[in-house]
């Protein structure tokens, strides 16, 4: 889950792809209205619409034409001295889950490679997150979703064998 600071407000966003999408889809199409959005709502439109302004407020544009209110995002990058999307990037945060995940799971699977994520949240539960008084216990799906996440970005290699995955190893760079 991501924490978005706005105007005065926190809000939780679990995915921050969408937002990327949005503010891509605005930089380098252009020219967007919210008619130009099927796959979701008007609202969904509105919603990604108003953070995209909050995080770039200097450089949200829009004209009026016949469809409706066309947004753009303008820049000059001659006068730019950095990147204006890295403000969209910098709201992504990460809860306690994913910074405890992300080295136990790298950790386990330093020692052990080979396990089903199973296997690893079992290892997690018993090795690691019992030796606390009050543990965070995320859920066996978490885990796996983080693993397959892991796996996606090349962090781990996976190798499935009928059923259940094998997580292999973790990555050396």
């Amino acid at each position: 889950m991501m924490v978005i600071k706005m105007a005065g407000f926190t809000e939780l966003i679990k995915n921050f792809d969408k937002i990327r999408d949005y503010a891509r889809d605005f930089l380098v199409y252009g020219y967007k209205c919210r008619g130009d959005y099927t796959r979701k709502s008007s609202r969904s439109y509105n919603n990604e619409r108003r953070r995209i302004e909050s995080y770039l407020a200097r450089y949200v544009k829009w004209e009026t034409s016949a469809r409706g209110k066309n947004l753009f995002i303008n820049t000059n990058t001659a006068d730019l001295s950095q990147n204006p999307l890295f403000s969209v990037w910098e709201t992504k945060t990460f809860t306690s889950n994913d910074c405890l995940l992300h080295f136990y799971l790298f950790a386990i699977l330093m020692k052990l490679p080979g396990l089903t994520a199973q296997e690893v949240s079992n290892i997690l539960y018993d090795q690691y997150l019992s030796s606390f008084e009050n543990p965070p216990s995320p859920d066996p799906m978490t885990i796996r979703n983080k693993l397959n996440e892991y796996a996606d970005a090349g962090l781990f290699s996976k190798q499935k064998k009928a059923k259940p995955c094998i997580i292999t190893s973790a990555m050396t760079h």
